[in-house]
């Protein structure tokens, strides 16, 4: 009987630890994950605020002494549940992710005679209890992985004990064994403890152990690129106390938390801290800014709440973002602390985070004076919102924004300002000519929608996307990514629009919810005076094969076979997206045969391209997905006026920036630009492994990249 609650309630505890030691991971990617996707993807968080969370026990059935019972009731003052997961933090090494709740609730029916009689109701634990070291990971858990507003306890039904004596001492320790089921949300999993119990007067006490995976309940495990790996095993412990109601009162409602004793020491938030945060976080994390879904810094006061979780993204070096290395070229504006300001974040957290000014303060970001701010001379918004459908996870869908020049125009900056961050996973905004633009009238509001479905490009066949992407010149002018800057090419520089050319967003929505809000979102355009003389930018967007097989001992999945990975691309996009693999190959001189033996989980590719045009390079961009590992891209590799222009060793799928070279970048007709990517599938867990491909969806792969050019021609005014 022991056995049987401590199976209840730390099968419990096992979904909350569970989610928890994604918690602990995510924390801290997700934790300051500044402006990023991460952030996007994920749900506001609901409910109350750590320090309101209520302390009332969740209810559990009531048990009724049958001839040869004693109730055991169990007391949660003196119980709790904790998960244990080994985790790799950057900057901290390997170590172990904790979290502990008390609000647990339950009956046990003991048969001292006849122990194979006795009986357990049903355990039950408030997930929202939940809590560690780290508020923010909690908050984290319960919003995103227990989905404790919608499913706030979980449950443990036994099914059997084994290895319990005839009969129970009077004193003295029992092992046993429970086995029952555990219901986390809408998974039930059967899980087994390793139970040790004692009589200890009117007290039955109990520890029990179990070992769960995360995948299991597909939560895990963890794995944040730059910040944080977790293993996929967590280990649940219960440490149980049970009275006999009817010889003393059982708590209802545990006590209050203690009051957190003010911190003092360390560097003076007012003068040291807070200059950092209104510099480096506040414009992403203030509220109704990007990053405010997952880490609010409006006040002081929020900072001394987070302050753990702040130093440790600052530390890994993954907050503020900044992917790119020191590899490659020097490039402007780049998002790091220097030593002296990581190291006096970590030394203020280190010392309790005291704060020397009102918890109410207000944290208000400072501009970056280095980093131009275009022009807003046109805004150009979606006609109508357009809400999708977690029927199609993966909505790629084209809008037209005309923008009405008569005349030769230049865009010479812009900002594409998404509506709804919460579903816009990026975009990209091509111009095309007036008879694209008429074939675009023509597919408006295809599906009873606004807008028309688009997997490549523009999805117009007076506009064929793979011409440029495979020979060099696009007609791509525009595009956002989480965390990417507008962009401001100044005012004799820009994108020529004839009359009667217009732009068409293709905006990639990512559904994983089934509320999906409808999006309306704007492109700003920073327009050259009248009287400029402007040159023209050409961008270009080399690609390169991805061609990644199933690991070696988990290739018999159907999606393992490279011909139906082709047929599901072709099913769930359309026959340009399946034609891009074999296109890219071929552009790149390349064999399937060369990508078969990389079955080891880790996947690599390259493709060399001719650069079309002399010039120079103002700027450039990677683009890879969840697995990507590192991404690079270099100019004339192999010879002695070798360029790296952009090196991720780490990739981020959070942050995929745009960079500006700091120096003057020449490139002549038929120089040589290369881009490598790798990928490790040990970044994401995948239930059933497929053969990857360059495809349209986030579980797939790309390997993309762009830059643009200025090219030597003559000047143009506006006024030819």
């Amino acid at each position: 009987m022991i056995g049987d609650v401590v199976r209840r309630v730390g099968t419990k505890i096992g979904r909350g630890v569970r989610t928890h030691p994604i918690r602990a991971a995510l924390v801290l990617v997700v934790l300051l994950a500044g402006c990023g996707y991460a952030w996007n993807q994920v749900r506001p968080f609901v409910g109350l605020p750590d320090g309101e969370v209520s302390r009332t026990l969740p209810e559990a059935p009531r048990l009724t002494a049958e001839p040869g019972e004693t109730i055991y009731r169990i007391d949660a003052t003196e119980s709790s549940a904790t998960y244990a997961v080994a985790e790799t933090i950057v900057g901290r090494g390997a170590g172990t992710a904790e979290g502990t709740t008390q609000a647990i609730a339950g009956d046990i029916a003991l048969n001292r005679g006849r122990p194979a009689r006795s009986r357990v109701g049903d355990i039950v634990i408030d997930l929202r209890q939940l809590r560690s070291d780290n508020s923010l990971r909690d908050r984290r858990l319960r919003a995103d992985f227990l989905a404790s507003d919608d499913h706030p306890l979980a449950r443990f039904a036994t099914t059997s004990v084994e290895d319990l004596p005839a009969s129970l001492p009077e004193s003295g320790e029992v092992s046993f064994t429970l086995a029952g089921d555990l219901t986390v949300k809408e998974t039930t999993l059967p899980a087994e403890w390793d139970v040790t119990g004692h009589m200890v007067g009117d007290e039955l006490t109990a520890t029990a152990t179990t070992t769960i995976a995360m995948s299991d309940y597909e939560i895990g495990p963890i794995s944040i690129a730059g910040l944080v790996r977790t293993e996929d095993e967590v280990t649940l412990t219960l440490e149980l106390v049970a009275a006999d109601p009817t010889k003393r009162d059982i708590p209802t409602e545990l006590p209050p938390l203690p009051e957190d004793e003010r911190a003092t020491g360390g560097p003076s938030f007012a003068r040291a801290v807070q200059p950092i945060l209104e510099a480096n976080c506040a414009s992403c994390h203030n509220e109704g800014q990007i990053g405010s879904h997952v880490l609010g810094l409006d006040t002081a006061g929020d900072a001394a709440e987070y302050a753990d979780g702040i130093s440790v993204a600052v530390n890994a070096g993954y907050m503020p973002p900044w992917p790119a290395s020191d590899e490659g070229i020097p490039l402007r504006h780049p998002r790091t602390l220097s030593d002296e300001d990581i190291a006096t974040v970590k030394a203020w957290a280190d010392a309790g985070a005291p704060l020397d000014v009102a918890a109410r303060t207000p944290l208000e970001p400072v501009p970056d004076a280095d980093v131009p701010t275009p022009r807003t001379d046109l805004a150009l918004k979606m006609a109508e919102p357009y809400a999708g459908s977690i029927d199609n996870p993966n909505d790629y869908r084209c809008f037209t924004l005309d923008p009405g020049f008569t005349e030769p125009t230049y865009m010479t900056g812009y900002s594409f300002v998404p509506d709804e961050m919460s579903v816009v996973h990026h975009a990209l905004v091509y111009k095309v000519d007036a008879e694209a633009h008429q074939e675009a009238m023509e597919k408006e509001g295809e599906g009873g929608r606004p807008g028309w479905e688009c997997y490549v490009g523009t999805g117009l066949r007076t506009a064929p996307a793979l011409d440029g992407g495979l020979e060099g010149k696009s007609d791509l002018v525009a595009g956002w990514v989480p965390g990417q800057r507008p962009l401001d090419f100044g005012d004799d520089r820009g994108f020529l629009f004839e009359p009667g050319d217009v732009l068409i967003a293709q905006i990639h929505y990512h559904y994983d919810h089934a509320d999906t809000p409808a999006d309306q979102s704007e492109l700003r355009l920073q327009l050259a005076p009248d009287d400029a003389e402007v040159r023209a930018l050409e961008v270009a967007n080399p690609i390169a094969p991805v061609e990644i097989p199933c690991p070696e001992g988990a290739d018999d999945g159907p999606l393992c076979d490279r011909d139906a990975a082709l047929e599901r691309i072709l099913e769930d996009y359309d026959g340009i997206a399946a034609a891009i693999p074999g296109a890219v190959l071929e552009a790149c001189d390349r064999e399937i045969e060369e990508y078969a033996g990389q079955t080891d989980g880790i996947g690599s590719t390259s493709c060399d391209y001719d650069v079309h045009g002399s010039g120079e390079i103002i700027d450039v961009l990677g683009h890879m997905h969840e697995l990507g590992r590192s991404f690079r891209m270099t100019l004339n590799p192999g010879t002695p006026g070798e360029k790296v222009l952009l090196d991720i060793p780490t990739w981020n799928f959070d942050w995929q920036l745009n960079y500006q070279p700091v120096e003057e970048i020449r490139v002549e007709e038929g120089d040589t630009l290369r881009i490598e990517c790798t990928w490790d599938r040990g970044l994401r867990y995948d239930e059933e492994p497929k053969y990857l491909l360059f495809a349209e969806g986030t579980e797939d792969e790309m390997c993309f990249s762009t830059y643009t050019l200025l090219p030597d021609e003559e000047t143009r005014s506006d006024e030819e």
